[in-house]
């Protein structure tokens, strides 16, 4: 169930705008999650600090990603096709 069907990556500018969206909550949410790990962990080794970040920006990436594909049904490519599916599965 797509919850918007009408902003879908059918043109250049929409799909460009979608990956936009994605990668800036991502580097947002990776920047405040280095900084609150810096701000209250600063006796932490930098090598664990980047492990840390590095994996919640991995699940927070992912996380966007699903809920882009709810809500835009995002991530079937560059361009997809004018007419959306019925139903959308993420695992098939």
């Amino acid at each position: 169930m797509v919850l918007y069907k009408h902003f879908r990556a059918t043109t250049f500018f929409k799909a460009f705008l979608l990956n936009a969206i994605l990668i800036s909550v991502s580097a947002v949410c990776a920047y405040f999650i280095h900084y609150l790990i810096t701000k209250y962990h600063d006796k932490l080794n930098i090598s664990i600090i980047i492990l840390i970040t590095f994996l919640g920006t991995f699940l927070i990436s992912m996380i966007v990603q699903i809920l882009m594909f709810y809500i835009f049904a995002f991530g079937g490519g560059m361009l997809t096709r004018k007419s959306p599916r019925k139903h959308y599965h993420l695992l098939k």
